[in-house]
């Protein structure tokens, strides 16, 4: 075969379930088997590189896979420059693929980005029985410069909270660097949540480049029984009960087997604390179920710990909540004695009025779902709709002889090359996804060694298989997890099935397209 590419003869007219003849029981396949060569079952769960185009045996599953992104410098044009153009481009290479993106009418634009006015009350004056003793509570409150409604009829009584907040363990010092961890391939700690005991056995970080990529890998190895945050003001992680209420608890100790994390050099939890639980047992009501409700959607109430904060449900420059008033009937809980919000701090909302379209709405509509653009408030963002180590994405650059108004640099997007900041993805280069099934019986060694499978039957979509027959190498199972779900993570049958590649108990297959 030398150096022939794999090519893939691509059938445009819909693939139709259909019967063949079940495949003998002594036809084999030659295939390789982490270096050599054995005569195993009929089919071979195979893979396709991206960069070479070929394929190969699957011997491997990605744990991770993350996609690229490249954040812009601080935005350098104002409101009013972007919605004076009607003819904005800008060229990005996205997966090794330049994409000229031009034709962006940004005319019309109210705002590069809306926000919701709030207010913020006084440190909360009342205590939960001072609340609970209330079954007639109302206050008076403006949003968006309108009148001051009246919000009444709040019977506080039974209620088993202020807000009710999870139990969680603040760990000591994160173990200072990212090379503390990512050379680990056995990671592991042991942690009571709520009063069962749970491991999360060993996981390896060594994919990871930052303390986010450890995350991930954590809160995958918790299997939802808690959370794994990393609370950035104090530089330490911290685990979340997925309970509320006084009796919600965690700790975290050694583990049954593995490199212990729970010790100095990484969670350092001898140095951390646990923070019980607040409130009742999530069964009552709380303050803010009964303001809200009380609201009837005009607002939103929520408490940051300290203080009520009520927020309006519009975005834009007219967006603006007023300081609470004295109720008209019932009893007034808008003063120190509760809510305390007669002395609130307003913050007006931003941008327009919420109406149409942002900066990054529009070119989304052109991006046609190549990437993805998002403002974070100060610098726009452009992600890869891939993931893996091929997932590539460059700064900004202009349009050859696009004719347009280029708004790659500093007076608007400000992508160029030293501004923009680019991440390549991580966890693999996509040849440990499962992608075809080999179904033949005149595969080389050779080939097999080159990954230069070309011009033979490879299942690619639209058929059923007999799993029992099914080979996959270094000792992989179907159920095995590939870290390339949207959202979240899929196991090789997942993916297979995704593909209409159906593991079945039968020997009913489709038929194969040449690759």
């Amino acid at each position: 075969m030398g150096n022939a590419q794999a090519r893939v003869n691509v059938d445009t007219t819909p693939f139709v379930l259909k019967t063949m003849d079940p495949i003998r029981e002594d036809d084999a396949t030659i295939v390789q088997d982490a270096g050599r060569v054995a005569i195993l079952e009929q089919f071979t769960l195979m893979a396709k590189i991206a960069a070479t185009e070929k394929w190969t045996p699957l011997l491997g599953v990605d744990p991770a896979l993350t996609g690229a992104n490249m954040v812009c410098g601080a935005i350098g044009g104002t409101f009013a420059e972007f919605a004076a153009l009607s003819d904005g481009e800008f060229a990005i290479s996205i997966d090794g693929t330049l994409i000229n993106i031009e034709d962006l009418d940004f005319t019309g634009l109210d705002s590069i980005l809306d926000t919701p006015g709030h207010m913020t009350a006084g440190a909360i004056g009342g205590t939960l029985p001072e609340f609970a003793a209330v079954a007639d509570g109302q206050f008076g409150i403006a949003f968006d410069g309108g009148a001051v409604i009246q919000v009444g009829g709040m019977d506080f009584t039974g209620i088993d909270s202020i807000e009710d907040t999870p139990g969680y363990w603040l760990c000591g010092a994160n173990g200072d660097v990212i090379g503390n961890w990512d050379g680990l391939t056995d990671a592991a700690f042991s942690y009571v949540a709520d009063g069962v005991a749970y491991d999360t056995g060993v996981m390896n970080f060594t994919l990871a480049v930052d303390f986010g990529g450890i995350l991930d890998i954590i809160n995958f190895h918790l299997n939802g029984h808690a959370t794994m945050e990393y609370a950035f003001t104090v530089d330490k992680f911290q685990l979340v009960s997925n309970r509320t209420g006084e009796t919600s608890s965690i700790t975290i100790g050694v583990p049954a087997a593995g490199t212990d994390i729970s010790a100095a050099a990484w969670l350092n939890q001898t140095a951390g604390a646990a923070v019980a639980g607040t409130g009742g047992e999530n069964l009552g009501q709380t303050m803010t179920s009964i303001i809200n409700a009380a609201l009837v959607g005009r607002g939103f109430c929520y408490f940051n710990g300290d203080a009520f904060v009520f927020v309006s449900r519009t975005a834009g420059e007219v967006s603006a909540v007023s300081d609470l008033t004295a109720g008209s009937a019932g009893t007034d809980i808008s003063g120190a004695a509760f809510l305390n919000g007669l002395a609130g701090t307003n913050v007006a909302g931003t941008g327009g009025e919420g109406l149409n379209e942002g900066i990054a709405e529009i070119i989304n509509g052109a991006a046609l779902g190549r990437f993805f653009c998002s403002f974070n408030g100060d610098a726009f963002v452009f992600t890869s709709a891939e993931r893996g180590t091929d997932s590539i994405v460059t700064v900004l650059t202009a349009v050859v002889a696009g004719g347009g108004t280029d708004i790659s640099g500093a007076g608007f997007l400000n992508g160029l090359t030293g501004i923009g900041t680019a991440t390549a993805g991580t966890g693999g280069t996509g040849a440990d996804l499962p992608q075809g099934i080999y179904m033949g019986d005149d595969i080389t060694a050779a080939a097999l060694v080159a990954a230069d499978v070309v011009d033979l039957p490879i299942l690619l979509r639209g058929a059923m298989f007999d799993e029992a027959k099914l080979v996959l190498e270094n000792s992989l199972d179907l159920d095995d997890v590939v870290g390339a779900g949207d959202p979240g993570a899929k196991t090789i049958r997942d993916i297979l099935i995704d593909r209409n590649l159906v593991p079945t108990t039968t020997s009913t297959i489709n038929r194969a397209e040449n690759a």
